[in-house]
């Protein structure tokens, strides 16, 4: 099995992908709020990767994944397909406070049929690599309007979804959103009245923002987990999960994400040990 595929040309800002566009996209439906609760990405024929919050204090059994999603408005297609959990490993260093190490690997009951709508990501896994001014592409069913509900520290994106001012999309959107230094995202929520947030990020090695300083760009409510990819040459490439924010799409902030390249060899041997 290879992960890689022609890729199709995509817009530059927030538009709608295109049926098939997103092979990997995972849709992880939450069966007891019946809610699209976050998202993830396909990264073998058994695996998925998301963000560890959105599975905190619920069961295996309370979650739906659902590949081949494109408008979810519309009937089920031959394209979609729908499993369950049989098992998941959540990183053991995960952080409910600051949300570093939030990733977790999602073991679904059967493998994936592989087809033009359903395939693998490759993940990136050079850690030296440095990403900034990289434009990364994320993909979401998340909120399409900002939200107001703010915490002490950070608001979560997608956790949970319903909580946004904003409804969910209900057709898979894709932004393309500039990664920048973890300093200058630092001294964007310094400016912005978040200290605990600027600190924060300034110091971690296993996170990284993405943003545009004019706003408008983001992911949201219902994202959480989803997959910051990036093309390479006719291939996308894994390289962040939406993890955490200030709302969505403020200006002079931006949105934080797991480093996959950090956690490679971490995900790598779980994929191989189930």
């Amino acid at each position: 099995m290879t992960c890689l595929w022609k890729s199709p040309r995509r817009i530059l800002g927030g538009s709608i992908a295109s049926p098939g566009e997103f092979k990997f996209m995972v849709l992880i439906h939450n069966i007891p709020q019946d809610k699209t609760w976050c998202g993830g990405a396909l990264v073998s024929r058994e695996h998925v990767l998301t963000a560890a919050h959105c599975i905190i204090s619920w069961q295996l059994s309370d979650f739906k994944i659902k590949l081949g999603e494109h408008n979810l408005k519309e009937p089920e297609t031959p394209d979609s397909e729908s499993f369950r959990i049989t098992s998941w490993v959540k990183h053991e260093s995960f952080n409910s406070g600051t949300y570093e190490n939030d990733v977790v690997v999602l073991t679904l009951d059967r493998e994936v049929n592989l087809d033009s709508h359903k395939w693998p990501i490759c993940i990136h896994d050079d850690e030296q690599e440095n990403l900034e001014n990289v434009l990364g592409i994320t993909v979401g069913w998340g909120s399409e309007t900002s939200s107001s509900i703010i915490t002490t520290i950070i608001i979560i994106k997608g956790y949970p979804p319903f909580l946004a001012d904003g409804k969910s999309s209900a057709v898979l959107h894709k932004v393309d959103i500039p990664i920048i230094s973890n300093k200058e995202c630092s001294e964007r929520f310094k400016k912005a009245g978040f200290p605990t947030v600027a600190a924060h990020v300034q110091g971690t090695s296993v996170q990284f923002c993405a943003g545009i300083k004019e706003g408008g760009k983001d992911t949201c409510n219902g994202d959480s987990g989803g997959p910051m990819v990036r093309q390479k040459g006719d291939t996308y490439e894994l390289i962040g999960i939406t993890s955490a924010g200030i709302g969505c799409g403020r200006p002079n902030q931006a949105g934080i994400y797991t480093r996959v390249s950090f956690f490679a060899p971490w995900i790598k041997e779980h994929l191989t040990s189930s």
